[in-house]
């Protein structure tokens, strides 16, 4: 439509947009709205037509205040208390459950499913969340995967990075490019291109950049460039740094 609509009692309180004094209200094919002998008012007075300036379309908000904000933006789905609430101008975002993407301003081709999934995000584009809190710190990160519970939870800018597993990468703030599978994933890696694959795979690297860590290995804080290998809990392979094979 050509704005937003809505309906007002007989007092001063504002239920929305539109006021009626009596005359008809028509909606042609295009969903313009239009008054026969109405005029434009302040939505406080009572009985006259009132119509926005809101140029967005293609828009479905369902919940308290979701999409409260959205002036240009399209192409929008808004599920649950105060999701998308403060949306402008971002396109092609899904926002389910509560405050999902509430501070999303600008960002765009974002999808946030579950509670305060990619709360933060205000600029980040390209984002995909599913769980309790996934991407919650997100703010202007782009193009991150985070599936699970706490997933990617504290990531603030960084992007490319992927999460499945209940807090993988959970205290992951800025870096990139890293790959957590399995509950407690590289849960403080802090670096960059990181791979852990298996349950606490790598939870014990912080500040280790490209390293590869399949099974249940905890690795080490400022472990760099190691690949390591296991059967559960046993390391099976090391090949470190210097390419030395253990």
């Amino acid at each position: 439509t050509s704005g937003t609509i809505g309906l007002a009692t007989s007092s001063t309180t504002q239920l929305g947009g539109v006021k009626v004094d009596g005359t008809s209200i028509t909606i042609n094919g295009s969903g313009v709205i239009s008054s026969t002998g109405a005029s434009l008012a302040t939505p406080t007075t009572p009985g006259v037509l009132y119509a926005s300036t809101i140029t967005s379309y293609c828009n479905t908000f369902v919940g308290y205040c979701s999409g409260n904000t959205t002036t240009t933006g399209c192409n929008n789905f808004a599920g649950g208390f105060r999701s998308l609430v403060n949306n402008t101008t971002g396109n092609n975002n899904i926002g389910i459950g509560y405050t999902a993407l509430t501070n999303n301003t600008i960002g765009a081709y974002n999808n946030a499913q579950g509670y305060q999934a990619l709360k933060s995000n205000t600029t980040g584009n390209h984002n995909l969340a599913v769980g309790y809190n996934a991407l919650c710190a997100n703010t202007g990160g782009s193009c991150n995967i985070a599936n699970g519970p706490s997933t990617l939870n504290t990531l603030t800018t960084g992007n490319y990075n992927i999460g499945f597993g209940y807090s993988s990468l959970y205290y992951n703030l800025t870096g990139s490019c890293n790959i957590g599978i399995g509950t407690n994933s590289l849960y403080c890696s802090l670096g960059t291109c990181n791979i852990g694959i298996g349950v606490n795979a790598g939870c014990c690297i912080c500040g280790g950049i490209n390293n590869t860590i399949i099974g249940n290995l905890p690795g080490t804080q400022a472990m760099c460039c190691t690949l390591l290998l296991g059967a559960g809990s046993c390391e099976k392979l090391r090949i470190d740094s210097s390419n030395c094979v253990c």
